[in-house]
Formats: structure tokens, sequence, C-alpha cells
């Protein structure tokens, strides 16, 4: 799994740093010969409710911005979202919604990507695969 620059320079505008509250969006991109690149990440929407310890999509707007990558000729690879910690890791509520969300969706996709970003940048935080019943964390390098 490979990330742009332009993905990693988008998710850095993101970092929970002082009193920032959490942010979170989508992860897009594309699979070629089973390499999987994230060219871009979306940003929060102003419908979605943000808090210093939480963050939650608005469905309706989350859709539409997958439907509009997708019609841009990106696939939605899965989510990201921040923790106000240099080294974060999912809560079971984290865990949970991204793993329903694989197991709900309609996709042809053997594992969703799950990104905790941290305080000090895209190095030290927390990526893994999903297959909806298990994690598969790797090291950012």
């Amino acid at each position: 799994m490979y990330f742009s620059r332009n993905a990693i320079n988008q998710l850095h505008q993101f970092k929970q740093t002082g009193n920032k509250d959490e942010a979170g969006g989508f992860l897009f991109g594309e699979i070629r010969s089973g390499v999987v690149t994230v060219l871009s990440v979306s940003s929060p929407s102003r419908a979605d409710k943000r808090s210093r310890f939480g963050f939650s999509w608005n469905k309706r707007e989350a859709n539409k911005t997958i439907q509009k990558n997708f019609k841009n000729g990106l696939h939605y690879l899965g989510d990201w979202h921040t923790h106000p910690c240099s080294n974060p890791t999912p809560s079971w509520d984290d865990t949970q919604a991204i793993r329903s969300t694989f197991l709900d969706s309609e996709h042809q996709l053997n594992y969703f990507i799950m990104l905790i970003l941290g305080t000090t940048g895209i190095e030290q935080s927390y990526v893994a695969l999903t297959d909806g019943k298990k994690e598969y964390r790797f090291n950012v390098k």
C-alpha cells in the first residue's frame, strides 16, 4: 500500500494539535496489479459531529463524497480520523465502525483501510486493514 504525497499533505492539515477537535474523512485511490495507492483524502463536512475526543460522519454527506469520487474514477478504500495523541490506537468504537462499514457496504475489496492520524504525523499513525472480522496493523514508512 502506498500513500501519495498529495494524500499525506492533505492528512497533515488535520493533525489534532492544540485544542483542535477530531477530524475525519475517507481515503480514495486506485488498485492496480494488487497495489493499493491512496491518492486523495476527503475533508470533514460541516455536517459532521466533531469534538475533542469524538468524530462521527453525517451519512448523507459521506455518501455524496464517496459517489463524487467514484464518478471521478477513485475507489473508496477506507476511513481516516484523528486522535489527540502522538501514538494513536483505535477505540472499541473505532474498530466496530470500520468493521461494520466493511460488512454493510457493497464492494469487491478484500479489505478496507483504517488510518488514525496522531499529532506527530503519518509515520506514528495507526494504519490497519480490516476484513470485517479482524484488523491487520502495519508500520508506515
